[in-house]
């Protein structure tokens, strides 16, 4: 799990995921939209996604303080 800074100061949390085959990146992404519209007070809000050859990465709002039961 990495800290990115944008331009603007916002914070997001990326997480750099195992390897997979293309063949699962429609399963991939059908899963990410569907938790990224739950809302639950427990839950990090998914941002995004990044499925590229070399690198694939969940993207979700950023926790500062360093713990979620904080």
């Amino acid at each position: 799990m990495y800290k990115a800074v944008l331009e603007d100061g916002t914070s997001l949390a990326v997480r750099r995921i195992g390897e997979s085959g293309v063949e699962r990146f429609k399963d991939f992404e059908n899963q990410v939209r569907v938790i990224a519209k739950l809302v639950h007070p427990n839950l990090v809000r998914v941002r995004g996604f990044y499925w590229g050859h070399d690198e694939k990465l969940i993207i979700y709002d950023f926790v500062p303080n360093g713990c979620l039961a904080n």
